[in-house]
């Protein structure tokens, strides 16, 4: 799974009353699985029972916003960065209003495995002076809140979503999850051809017999007598004669301009990325975005 920071991420929930949201981001046990949440789940700010009282008392077919600001294990942020980031938010989502004329509860979580934090949060979509309909996340909040999110990202050199060097080598589609399945039922994983075929790959990326991504064509074509059907701009659909099944490789190696760079090998040999190097041209104009979003 691909893990990134700060990932900015609202949830496609709103309506209906506020036990749902508040009790799934507060509840000592994970809903999908029953089994409890450890570490805990801490509510870092606002209080549970008025959020969820809040949202009750509204009369808005949409009466809440939700959802979730993510980061890369590596990343670590203190509790002094975590404060900061959730303040930055709360300033850029509510832009102009006092912090009386809005509630939101925040809650982290870092029980989802190697110690990634995640700060969960729920906001009324009112404004809590005029009683007026106030939603943070409407149609297009990609692009309002992404400057924001790349500040943050650059400025603290925090993993980036859009950096190259965090692409996977390949991506194993729906086999990965299927396994993962088969494993937890306590079966043997079935054999994944795109991990193979992958594998097969970087053994000679490592070894310097590939160049570029026509060399893998050909040697899809002349070592494993696969057929090439087709071939976009980030992937190459493979086909195998002799039992007709078709294989999407997608992924860093399969890229049109792939090129096997002195960084990429050493991620292929060690399975590590590198974290964006702060950019300070980038980032003078993600800020100057940022100012022209508050206006």
């Amino acid at each position: 799974m691909l893990l990134i920071i700060v990932l900015v991420k609202f949830f496609a929930r709103g309506t209906g009353g506020g036990r749902g949201p508040v009790e799934y981001i507060t509840r000592l046990d994970d809903p999908s699985t029953g089994k409890l949440r450890s570490p805990a789940p801490i509510v870092l700010r606002g209080n549970p029972v008025i959020t969820r009282r809040l949202i009750d008392g509204l009369e808005f077919k949409h009466k809440y916003r939700s959802g979730v600001l993510s980061f890369a294990p590596e990343d670590a942020p203190t509790e002094k960065e975590i404060e900061a980031v959730i303040d930055s938010f709360d300033s850029y989502a509510f832009a102009g209003l006092d912090k009386d004329a809005y509630n939101i509860l925040w809650v982290k979580h870092t029980h989802t495995g190697n110690n990634r934090v995640e700060l969960h949060f729920v906001t009324l979509r009112v404004e809590l002076y005029t009683g007026k309909s106030l939603n943070i996340a409407p149609p297009g909040w990609h692009g309002y809140f992404k400057p924001w999110q790349t500040n943050w990202n650059i400025s603290q050199e925090w993993a980036r979503p859009d950096d190259p060097a965090r692409k996977r080598i390949y991506e194993p589609g729906w086999q990965a999850l299927i396994n993962a399945d088969r494993e937890a039922k306590g079966l043997e994983p079935l054999a994944d051809t795109r991990q193979l075929l992958t594998e097969y790959v970087l053994e000679r990326v490592t070894a310097g017999l590939i160049s570029n991504r026509d060399d893998i064509i050909n040697l899809f074509q002349e070592e494993l007598n696969l057929e090439i059907t087709r071939a976009g701009f980030d992937y190459i659909t493979v086909l195998d004669p002799e039992t007709a099944k078709r294989y999407r490789l997608k992924g860093k190696l399969y890229e049109r301009e792939f090129r096997p760079q002195s960084e990429v090998t050493a991620e292929i040999r060690s399975g590590a990325t590198n974290n964006s190097k702060v950019d300070s041209k980038e980032l003078l104009e993600v800020r100057e975005r940022i100012r022209s979003n508050y206006q």
